[in-house]
């Protein structure tokens, strides 16, 4: 076995830990505050979808944002 595959042995339970915490979270009936995940309908995506499509249409701040 090389030293790589030893030292990512080390990593098994920590990853084990934060795959669990990952798996709760797209639970729709759980908000998971140990994944430091809120929940989906509190993320404000229409003001930003909104805020978006004006700075993006202003004559030539597209292209001033995306350079």
């Amino acid at each position: 076995m090389s030293k790589y595959a030893k030292r990512m042995k080390t990593m098994e339970k920590p990853a084990n830990i934060i795959k669990g915490l990952f798996s709760s979270m797209i639970d729709p009936d759980v908000i998971s505050f140990g994944g430091g995940a809120i929940a989906r309908e509190c993320l404000p995506v229409d003001i930003v979808r909104e805020i978006t499509s004006d700075i993006m249409t202003v004559e030539g701040r597209g292209y001033e944002i995306l350079s």
